[in-house]
């Protein structure tokens, strides 16, 4: 378990870093450790992949290079050729982004009974699924609302300080980061953990079949191995400087 005294901070600027996706995955990958390790033999936990394809705009930084154009002639010398007199003035252009075709792969988790039975899903959210109108959400919404109609249990973690949270029919309560836990036999209701940015991720029961206990997950515990064995806090200084 972690110490309360002593533990790591989620660098906020991650979100913004780029790096999102390689944190999230390499979370992911720990957390399937951790539980194969907790739940054998009774359960299977498989690292399964969700793939859409979106259009984001890419910006990028425009330059216009010192470039001169110059004739040469026979003897090698060259010949600097005096610009044609333009009958109109040049109009202005407006630079805009131009969405790129994208296939984006995002990691879950699945529990298995030995039988193959799924009995728990285990989703971390992207940027892409906060976005109003991303693909990434209407994708995520679309699988999350299959979760919600079956006999399955949901564990929906979010730890992402921005964007557009996921619907509940009651308001979310206060806190930065939330782990949200939907138990298949209690349709129409969750459990949510919640925390602020300046509190340790939550220790949370994770939901197995009946009539097995549930599993205490240290999320906390989880992000600072992650954190520590990918070099976040450097990969994310060094991304903060080359932005700069």
């Amino acid at each position: 378990m972690v110490d309360q005294d002593a533990w790591i901070h989620m660098d906020p600027r991650l979100e913004q870093s780029g790096l999102w996706l390689g944190f999230h995955n390499q979370l992911i990958v720990t957390m399937a450790h951790h539980l194969a390790q907790a739940l054998r033999p009774r359960y299977l936990v498989q690292t399964e992949e969700r793939v859409y394809v979106t259009r984001d705009a890419a910006v990028e930084a425009v330059r216009r290079p010192d470039v001169s154009v110059a004739a040469v002639s026979r003897e090698g010398a060259p010949v600097v050729e005096e610009p044609a007199p333009a009958r109109r003035r040049v109009a202005t252009p407006v630079l805009a982004a131009i969405g790129m075709r994208d296939e984006v792969k995002e990691w879950y988790l699945q529990v298995r009974s030995l039988t193959g039975e799924l009995v728990t899903v285990v989703e971390v959210l992207s940027p892409n699924n906060k976005r109003a109108g991303h693909e990434g959400r209407q994708e995520y919404l679309t699988k999350r609302d299959e979760y919600l109609s079956a006999r399955v249990n949901l564990v929906e973690i979010d730890l992402l300080l921005s964007g557009e949270r996921m619907p509940l029919a009651s308001p979310w309560p206060e806190g930065d980061r939330f782990v949200l836990v939907r138990r298949a036999f209690i349709p129409g209701q969750a459990e949510i953990y919640g925390v602020h940015a300046d509190q340790p991720l939550p220790a949370f029961r994770f939901p197995l079949r009946e009539p097995d206990p549930d599993h205490v997950l240290d999320l906390q515990e989880i992000f600072e191995e992650t954190w520590t064995r990918g070099a976040f806090d450097l990969l994310v200084e060094n991304a903060r400087q080359d932005m700069s």
